[in-house]
Parts: C-alpha cells; structure tokens; sequence
C-alpha cells in the first residue's frame, strides 16, 4: 500500500513537473512546459518538484530491492549448510543492497527440513545461516550488521512429506531491519 501510495505520488508529481495541459471544448490537449522558464518562481518550483522526483525514484527502488530480499530465499542440499549454486545471485543482491544502503541491519534465518531431530535441525539451520552470514562478510558486509537465528524444522515454508516440501524447507531466509 505505502508502495502504491508513492508510486501514485511519483507519477502526479512527475506530471506536473514535466507538463501543463489545457482544454478546448472536444479534447484535452497536453503541452511540454517551457524549457527557457523566466518566472524565478516558477523555475525554483520546476527544481523542486524534479528533485522530488529523483527522490521518490529512488526510494521506490530501495523498496523494490528490500521486498525482493526479504520475500527471496538461499536453498540447500539435504544434510548440507553450503548454500546451492542457484541460491548465488540472492546472496550477491543482498550483499549489494547491504552495501547501498548502510542504515539496514539484517537477520539470517537458517530453516531445515522435516527429517532428523529437533537438535539436530536447530544445529543445521544455524550452520546454514551462519554459512551466509559468512558469504555475505566475504563480499564486504559488515559482520556487526548481521544476525543469525535457526528455526530448525519448526517453520516449515511448505508442508508435506516429500521432496518437494522438503526442498522449500532447507531454506535461508532474509529479513532486512530499518
């Protein structure tokens, strides 16, 4: 919602900047506004509303690539904290992300599958997040702006009892903290 908001806001804006419209009686006609602006009020007024605009852009892509993270996962191989060499782009747009925006801290969160014992899928998940935490800090991460948890088996992704629900469960997952 607050994403469509200023989406909604960007585009208003933008709009306003960019163009002035005027009417007849049988269709609206929209013209570009003057480049060779005189009025000192209204230039200031034109550079006030791009600059928003460049500020909104950027904060719609600083949400973009949070809710991306936040909603991607890293995956494993059953009995292993090595991440897949699928799950390598996700690790890598975190780390990016991570590095253009400072003032995030984030939570790794290591998940097993339903099979082996509690203690042993608490130990598992941890490894798994600990592994990416570990790839993150090789890539530049401050390590001070990451922290680890395991949820073992008690979070399951997808339920059942087969591989499939079992792949989706040996997950780790990112959540980013402003």
């Amino acid at each position: 919602m607050k994403k469509l908001a200023i989406i909604a806001m960007l585009f208003s804006t933008a709009a306003f900047a960019q163009t002035t419209t005027s009417t007849d009686t049988t269709q609206i006609v929209t013209t570009p506004v003057n480049p060779q602006i005189t009025d000192a009020v209204t230039q200031a007024q034109h550079d006030e509303l791009a600059a928003r605009v460049v500020e909104l852009e950027s904060k719609i892509e600083e949400i973009t690539r949070r809710d991306q993270i936040n909603t991607t996962r890293a995956f494993f191989d059953f009995d292993s904290y090595a991440a897949n060499a699928d799950s390598e782009w996700i690790i890598n747009e975190v780390a990016s992300f991570m590095k253009d925006y400072p003032e995030y801290k984030l939570t790794i969160e290591g998940h097993a599958d339903e099979r082996g014992t509690r203690e042993y899928n608490l130990y598992l998940g941890e490894m798994r997040a600990s592994s990416l935490k570990d790839k993150l800090v090789a890539k530049g991460v401050n390590s001070e702006r990451i922290v680890t948890v395991s949820y073992g088996k008690e979070r399951a992704a997808v339920l059942g009892s087969n591989e499939a629900a079992w792949s989706q469960n040996r997950r780790g997952a990112f959540v980013l903290i402003k």
